[in-house]
């Protein structure tokens, strides 16, 4: 796919139809349409379940030269290392040995079997897992590999200083998913730009740091943004079983933000609830695209399409609390005709907007 065509954030929430097709809100406008989002084209949970090295009963008397790998598999492994050891030598972490999980257990390895040079390519590892009848296992491919790091690493300077197997398995414990989803979460809670990761000093620092850490960054804002809409995908189910789980009813509030020059509206949409821990959340679940005039019949049909995307039943329905533009009335009214429940005692405003109305009305009249 070229660059041009890959889909980024904004593609994955707007509905693909002609920009020409759809009527951008104006200002002061009362009426909504909803653009519905494009489905990814990567699976839900791509990048979130990932193969994790684990050596525990692993002897490594019997692989005295060698040591973990510097960094974990990263999001595309090969599907040949769910079912083998990854071992590098500690004079050349470049040289990947794979060890086979069922011949190691079965000590076929001491006869030399399934331990194969993996520094190149998979590929022997796979005809052997394949193989059912020269002592292979008959098992299936689950998924790609990817490359594997060049650069020198802080693993690479440490044996090359002579340290011993122990220091080099502790220095092995990158881990790349772990980091990424750190990183993603920082940008978020910082409100950062996607294109952070593409800035060339940013990236520097990081190198200093740790060179490990600057690999597993993206280096695309495009990449970034299909992570992204990945991750949601990926919590969704645990926030619909949180929500259901919940100890209290769902509190409901929402507001509509349109972008400069009004080309893009966004209708933010948050849960407020006690989970059943006990714990107060104030949750943002769904920030569909608006399109078009902001009625409250439209509205209402967005909110209703989220409610049933994530399980909210009149019966779990708590209040709505928004502030107090006359289609946000309208919207309520709406809902509460399609659900069934008193939008008279449902709908709350919001103390802070009325206060403000208040103090604009005594200042200016």
């Amino acid at each position: 796919m070229n660059a041009s065509q890959a889909p980024n954030f904004e593609a994955t929430i707007q509905e693909s139809r002609h920009k020409d097709t759809i009527a951008p809100p104006t200002e002061g406008s009362e009426q909504a349409t909803i653009a519905a989002s494009v489905a990814s084209s990567e699976p839900i949970n791509a990048g979130f379940e990932w193969v994790e090295d684990n050596y525990e009963g692993f002897d490594w008397r019997h692989f005295p030269n060698h040591c973990k790998p510097p960094t974990t598999l990263s999001t595309r492994a090969s599907w040949v290392y769910t079912h083998g050891y990854r071992l590098v030598l500690r004079t050349n972490t470049a040289k990947i040995t794979w060890v086979c999980h069922i011949c190691y257990k079965q000590k076929a390895t001491f006869m030399g079997r399934g331990v194969l040079d993996v520094s190149q390519s998979p590929s022997s590892p796979g005809r052997h897992l394949r193989d059912t009848k020269f002592k292979g296992h008959g098992l299936r491919p689950l998924g790609e590999q990817s490359s594997a790091p060049q650069a020198e690493t802080l693993l690479d300077r440490a044996l090359q200083n002579g340290c011993s197997q122990a220091i080099a398995n502790v220095l092995a414990s990158f881990n790349i998913q772990e980091f990424r989803l750190a990183a993603v979460s920082w940008l978020i809670d910082n409100n950062l730009p996607l294109s952070q990761f593409e800035s060339k000093s940013f990236r520097a620092m990081i190198q200093l740091a740790n060179v490990e850490a600057e690999r597993a960054l993206w280096t695309s804002h495009n990449s970034v943004s299909r992570y992204v809409v990945r991750l949601y995908d990926s919590l969704k189910p645990k926030v619909v079983l949180e929500l259901s789980e919940s100890m209290s009813r769902i509190h409901v509030s929402f507001d509509r933000w349109t972008t400069k020059g009004g080309k893009s509206g966004y209708l933010g949409i948050v849960a407020h609830y006690v989970d059943c821990q006990g714990t107060l959340k104030d949750l943002p679940i769904a920030l569909p695209q608006l399109t078009g005039a902001h009625s409250g019949e439209a509205m209402a049909a967005v909110v209703i399409k989220i409610f049933k995307e994530f399980n909210v039943t009149v019966g779990k329905l708590g209040y709505f609390v928004l502030d107090n533009a006359s289609n946000n009335n309208t919207t309520i009214t709406t809902l509460a005709e399609e659900m069934g429940f008193s939008a008279a005692e449902k709908r709350l405003s919001c103390g802070p907007h009325t206060y403000n109305l208040i103090g604009q009305n005594l200042l200016w009249g």
